[in-house]
C-alpha cells in the first residue's frame, strides 16, 4: 500500500508507505528512502496504521499533509491525519524577501530574491509561493487571492552554474475569508453544523448497503459535529 505525489516546492515525487518515505527526480527513480515516519514522535497513535494517502490538496512549500487507517477494535476504524515537513539543506545561501507578510484575500506581494554566496553569473531563481503558484522570476509579483490556510510558506530556490541550490522561505499570512460576508447575495440565510438524516438499514454490518433513495428516512437533525457510536440498529 502507498500513495504519491508530485511536489512543486521541491520539484521531487514522493512516495509514501506504512512506514518509508522516498523521492526520486522523476517519476521511473530513482527512488531514495528519505525517511521512517515511524521513527518519529512519541510513539504516534497512527503506527500499525495502513493506507497510507497523500493528501496533495492544500501542500506546502516545504511539507505536505498524509493520512492513515487504523483500526482500534473489529468494528470501529480510525482515520489519522498527520504532516511531514522537509529541512531543506542549502549548499549557497539564498535570501528572500517580501514587501509586506500580512494582508487581507487578494493581498499583492512584491518579492525579492537574492543569492549571497555564490560568485557565479548564471543564477536561476525559482519562487513557489505556497498556492500551487510559481515563478522564475529574480523579484516577481504575486497576489494571493482565495485563502485556503492562514499562512503560506513561499520558498526562494536559487541555483548556480554549478547546480549547487539553496532555499529560504518568507511567510505570508492571509486571514481565512468569511464567505457570507464575502458573498451576501448568495449566502443569504447560513445555519451553523452539518446536516443529517438518519435511515433504517436493512442489510448488516460488512454485507452491501442498501440503495439510500428508497431508504425510509425517520429522522433528521442539524448538529454542530459527528461523533456517533456505532449500534447494531443504524448508521449515520
Amino acid at each position: 500500500m502507498g500513495s504519491a505525489m508530485y511536489h512543486e516546492g521541491i520539484e521531487r515525487y514522493l512516495f509514501l508507505t506504512a512506514s518509508m518515505l522516498f523521492e526520486a527526480p522523476n517519476p521511473w527513480g530513482p527512488w531514495v528512502q528519505v525517511a521512517n515516519i515511524l521513527n518519529y514522535g512519541d510513539d504516534p497513535e497512527w503506527k500499525g496504521g495502513y493506507m497510507p494517502g497523500i493528501i496533495t490538496k492544500g501542500a506546502g512549500a516545504d511539507f505536505f499533509y498524509f493520512t492513515f487507517a487504523g483500526q482500534s477494535n473489529i468494528i470501529r476504524y480510525n482515520l489519522y491525519v498527520g504532516k511531514i515537513a522537509f529541512e531543506l539543506r542549502s549548499e549557497i545561501e539564498a535570501h528572500a524577501s517580501a514587501n509586506v507578510t500580512v494582508g487581507e484575500a487578494l493581498l499583492k506581494v512584491k518579492f525579492w530574491g537574492s543569492c549571497v554566496s555564490s560568485k557565479g553569473e548564471n543564477i536561476s531563481y525559482r519562487w513557489y509561493f505556497g498556492d500551487g503558484e510559481k515563478s522564475e522570476e529574480q523579484n516577481p509579483i504575486h497576489i494571493y487571492e482565495s485563502p485556503t490556510h492562514d499562512s503560506y510558506r513561499a520558498m526562494l530556490t536559487v541555483t548556480d552554474e554549478q547546480g549547487r541550490q539553496g532555499f529560504d522561505i518568507v511567510e505570508i499570512t492571509v486571514p481565512f475569508c468569511d464567505l457570507a460576508l464575502c458573498n451576501p447575495k448568495t449566502f443569504t440565510s447560513c445555519v451553523s453544523g452539518l446536516q443529517v438524516r438518519y435511515y433504517e438499514l436493512t442489510t448488516r454490518f460488512g454485507e452491501n448497503m442498501t440503495d439510500f433513495s428508497i431508504l425510509f428516512e425517520f429522522c433528521s437533525d442539524t448538529v454542530s459535529q459527528i461523533n456517533y457510536i456505532h449500534t447494531t440498529d443504524y448508521f449515520v
